[in-house]
């Protein structure tokens, strides 16, 4: 019975060639290979005691790519109309500068800890799709208690609950779109690209309709709008997890190691599933085309743990007997960690980095909040003519990233952050001129220049930290850049912003003339420092070029970007 079957299994692979993939990858990632296979004439009493194939096929409609750009595009747009916040907490709310300052910064704090909370959450239960759905629908609800006018006290605790509902949606949303696309992946900055094309749009439309209507609490409703379309799209995914993989040619990617006889499979059993956690983390899932099974690999008897390669990621089996081989030492490992993280807090040029970012952050944050405020209360700009300054505010941003990977190899990532703080310090001092004109549209110069700036800016701290951190810590500090800028910068802009607000009386001109020197002396200090690292060393290590094949910082940046 059992050489029948093999027979059978024999037949179902003939006259199948593999197909290889493109050559090893410089990380050392062995070749992989596409083996067709057709399952259909199997026999389900078939077993086989350390590995069974579950085939789970997910249908998907032929336009399913654009539903990720409706996707993006509605919850990016949804986000942009509440660029109005600011003004419809003084104006609607009547709210003073200070607390205006409190309630827009509960969100960045919130989100400290709330996101990785959140998707952790979402990962666990493997339900990302429902998550998405039931936060959404609680956001909807809370977001229209704000047309009751609450007090102060209850403002701040629901935009908390809030944030900690809504924030969470990118990454999970993010996660969920890499599924849908399979093995398409690479595609998902094109996705991407069209929330930022809504952002502009949805912040015009939100000032046209305010301007038409003759009330700010028009941007509730829009907002509100958007974000049930939004849902209902989520609704409209054919994945439920991030865990799915969108596939239809029937081919599965297995690596050479894959195909073991039962002899080394027996003798050399490993945990699988501690593997496929393991994979899962880093994006190693198998790579298919849409509608392709798959695979769920239980766990045999008394596994031995698996061991990894240092240059690939394929996995070996321990040959030694188990107990003969010693693990890595646990404190060995954790004195390794730290004394790398005292190297990371001893780089003069990576802390006076950080300093300026978050001098940047800050900076930002008071422009995004209450620039908008001043326009409209001091010189009288209709919520139309702010809809449209997005526009400008953000038109410059998308080619500028396009091409910063050009601008980086001519001129250095060390001087892409001091061309990236010279044009916000020309922006600032542009802002402070308004007092002289007495005109918004003198604005739009200044707008315009936030693209270009937010592009050099990124994309060059992405890479300068990457270059700068011990190897052990890069994605620490990575992680320590998105909260200096994204978190704290923001939440310290919204409450020094309203508290300088009010004590100017909304004259908020002179802070952008204090921040242009802050600034400057922020670039004075950062270029002392680089200078002093070429000195030192010759070249310094941020000043690198981004080698056409320099794949994982390629990445980092794009991940980071979106």
């Amino acid at each position: 019975m059992a050489e029948a079957e093999a027979s059978e299994m024999t037949s179902d692979l003939a006259g199948f060639e593999p197909r290889s993939f493109a050559p090893a990858t410089p990380t050392g990632r062995s070749t992989k290979k596409v083996y067709p296979v057709n399952t259909s004439h199997l026999s389900s009493s078939h077993k086989n005691p350390y590995l069974s194939i579950s085939i789970q096929r997910i249908k998907v409609h032929p336009t399913r790519m654009l539903l990720p750009k409706i996707l993006y595009g509605l919850a990016i747009g949804a986000a942009c109309v509440l660029t109005f916040l600011p003004l419809y907490l003084t104006t609607i709310l009547q709210l003073s500068g200070t607390k205006t300052g409190i309630i827009l910064a509960v969100s960045p704090v919130v989100s400290i800890f709330g996101n990785p909370a959140a998707a952790a959450l979402a990962d666990r239960l493997n339900r990302h799709k429902l998550f998405l759905i039931t936060t959404n629908i609680a956001v909807i609800f809370l977001t229209l208690c704000i047309l009751f006018h609450p007090p102060f006290i209850v403002l701040f605790f629901g935009n908390a609950i809030l944030a900690l509902l809504k924030n969470p949606a990118g990454p999970i949303l993010d996660a969920l779109v890499l599924a849908l696309l399979g093995s398409d992946k690479e595609a998902y900055g094109r996705e991407r690209l069209w929330g930022s094309v809504a952002c502009a749009v949805g912040s015009v439309v939100a000032g046209w309709a305010s301007d038409l209507t003759g009330n700010l609490e028009t941007i509730i409703w829009l907002h509100v709008l958007l974000m049930g379309g939004f849902v209902y799209a989520v609704m409209k995914m054919p994945v439920e997890s991030a865990r799915d993989i969108v596939d239809g040619g029937g081919a599965v990617e297995m690596s050479d190691e894959d195909f073991t006889d039962d002899n080394e499979r027996e003798s050399n059993s490993f945990d699988v599933q501690r593997v496929m956690d393991s994979e899962s983390q880093h994006n190693l899932t198998p790579t298919t085309t849409p509608a392709s099974p798959i695979f769920s690999i239980p766990i045999p008897a008394d596994p031995l743990p698996p061991t990894r390669t240092s240059s690939s990621t394929t996995l070996m089996h321990d040959p030694e007997p188990r107990g003969t081989k010693q693990p890595l030492s646990t404190s060995a490992s954790t004195q390794s960690f730290y004394q790398d993280l005292l190297l990371l807090l001893h780089d003069a040029s990576l802390i006076s980095f950080y300093i300026t970012i978050l001098i940047m952050g800050i900076t930002i944050s008071i422009i995004d909040k209450y620039l908008w405020v001043y326009l409209s209360q001091k010189l009288g700009a209709s919520s139309s003519f702010l809809g449209v300054s997005r526009v400008f505010t953000v038109g410059m941003e998308l080619p500028t990233f396009y091409f910063s990977k050009q601008i980086m190899q001519r001129i250095g990532v060390g001087n892409m952050l001091i061309a990236a703080q010279v044009i916000l310090v020309i922006r600032l001092f542009g802002y402070g001129l308004l007092g002289v004109v007495q005109n918004p549209w003198f604005a739009l110069p200044s707008e315009s220049l936030h693209g270009v700036y937010f592009g050099l800016m990124w994309s060059g701290s992405v890479r300068f930290v990457d270059d700068h951190a011990p190897p052990s810590l890069k994605a620490t500090a990575q992680g320590i850049l998105a909260a200096i800028y994204v978190c704290l910068g923001d939440a310290s802009g919204s409450l020094i912003g309203g508290w300088l607000s009010d004590l100017l009386k909304g004259n908020i001109l002179p802070v952008f003339w204090w921040l242009g020197v802050v600034n400057a002396a922020c670039l004075g200090v950062f270029g002392y420092f680089k200078w002093k690292e070429m000195k030192g060393s010759g070249v310094s290590a941020s000043d690198k070029q981004w080698a056409p094949d320099d794949g994982e910082t390629d990445r980092r940046l794009l991940e980071a970007y979106n």
